[in-house]
């Protein structure tokens, strides 16, 4: 039921662990040579695109009640946290509680 919604939480979530890792290798590969130059473009660009990517994947809407999944309020967010801090709903769960499952086919009743 919600798959499609924690498919893209983990894109955002994998890209931005992706961007903000592979960002410094590249950032000295491109400076070795005369350790100038990458501070210039690169790092600044970099930087940028990692809080923007971060910033996307923080502000994940919950799939049940649509309110952000990490943010109780507008200043206050709960990174660590395994279910939504609005609704309770947990992270990464497939169904909304309390609805039954039929065991042989797996589909919601």
């Amino acid at each position: 039921m919600y798959e499609d919604k924690w498919r893209r939480l983990r894109i955002w979530t994998y890209s931005s662990y992706a961007m903000f890792g592979l960002g410094i290798p590249i950032a000295f590969a491109l400076s070795f040579p005369t350790f100038r130059g990458a501070d210039n473009y690169f790092v600044p660009c970099w930087f940028g695109a990692s809080v923007l990517v971060s910033s996307v994947a923080a502000s994940f809407r919950c799939p049940r009640c649509n309110k952000p999944f990490f943010k109780p309020s507008f200043l206050a967010y709960s990174g660590w946290t395994k279910k939504c801090v609005h609704c309770g709903l947990p992270e990464w769960s497939a169904d909304a509680p309390g609805r039954k499952r039929d065991r042989r086919s797996g589909n919601a009743s």
